[in-house]
């Protein structure tokens, strides 16, 4: 079931679009930006339940859905990409502004994935193949911060089931305890850390 509205003629609203449709629940919709109401043949693959495999089921779409989706300046698709691989859901924050530190630390993240797509799309003009996953940038990155050397690259599978271990002569002191953080225990080339 579909229903569509146009409001005209008011000053403070013009060209209001008002529509509602039933998917796998109601979907509305207000624009003041839609400029047509129409359905466009799409694609998906789904799961048939009698013959046990995937197959492309085929289905009309609401045009302003893409139109929405395309054309609002890829904000749902940064929160998409924000929440895809988000690393504080289960930090437990005791102080209220780490909270606001680690969105705005993902937020860049987000960003700089997007603009390292961008610009080697747009600019540089490479394949998409070639560029890095969202999960092999968020990896590399991780990497680049925890100090990982470039030409070692970590395999996942060669490190499992091998413990970590630690230089007890580096970090802690000949009472046990762990060496106060400072900054000449964090210098590059003198610091015990």
């Amino acid at each position: 079931m579909t229903k569509a509205v146009v409001l005209t003629g008011d000053p403070d609203c013009p060209n209001v679009v008002a529509f509602s449709m039933y998917d796998t629940k109601p979907v509305h919709f207000l624009s003041t930006a839609c400029t047509s109401l129409k359905w466009r043949g799409k694609e998906k693959r789904v799961y048939d339940k009698d013959a046990m495999v995937s197959v492309m089921m085929k289905f009309l779409h609401a045009e302003v859905n893409d139109d929405y989706n395309n054309g609002i300046n890829n904000v749902d698709i940064a929160y998409q990409l924000h929440g895809t691989y988000q690393f504080d859901f289960w930090m437990q924050k005791r102080k209220w502004w780490w909270a606001i530190w680690m969105w705005g630390v993902q937020v860049l993240m987000v960003n700089a994935y997007i603009l390292y797509k961008t610009s080697h799309l747009i600019i540089w003009h490479k394949d998409e193949r070639t560029l890095l996953s969202h999960y092999e940038f968020h990896r590399q990155l991780a990497l680049a911060w925890v100090g990982s050397p470039k030409d070692a690259p970590i395999n996942d599978a060669s490190m499992a089931g091998q413990k970590c271990s630690r230089d007890d002569a580096s970090s802690t002191t000949s009472s046990g305890k762990s060496t106060r953080i400072n900054d000449t225990t964090l210098d590059p080339l003198k610091g015990t850390l």
